[in-house]
């Protein structure tokens, strides 16, 4: 009878950690499917980002090329297109900070199964 006994508790004990290791392993399926999107979401920030930034630095570098060849009397205009310019570089090297900022942090978190 007591081995009887510690056959089914073994058995229950059994089932018991497969439904465990059965959990576990969903929830590491999960992980890594987040960690895709993120990885997919990052790269596509990060592709955008540096399209987005390509666009101010061309015309700043052409009006640059526009006022070496030849000076405006009013070169205001031209100062302002490349103050915009410059503010819009600004505003996407803040954005891709904090991108790295946020991707440090969730980096530096662990994964605990319970």
């Amino acid at each position: 009878m007591d081995n009887l006994l510690s056959t089914n508790g073994l058995r229950e004990k059994n089932l018991q950690l497969k439904k465990e290791l059965d959990h576990a392993y969903e929830l590491i399926q999960n992980y890594e499917s987040l960690i895709a999107e993120l990885r997919e979401s990052n790269d596509s920030n990060l592709k955008r980002i540096t399209h987005d930034l390509s666009n101010p630095l061309q015309i700043l570098s052409m009006t640059i090329e526009s006022l070496q060849d030849s000076p405006p009397k009013d070169i205001a205009s031209a100062l302002e297109r490349m103050r915009r310019s410059t503010d819009t570089m600004t505003e996407l090297i803040a954005s891709i900070r904090k991108l790295r900022s946020t991707a440090a942090s969730i980096s530096k978190k662990t994964v605990q199964v319970i």
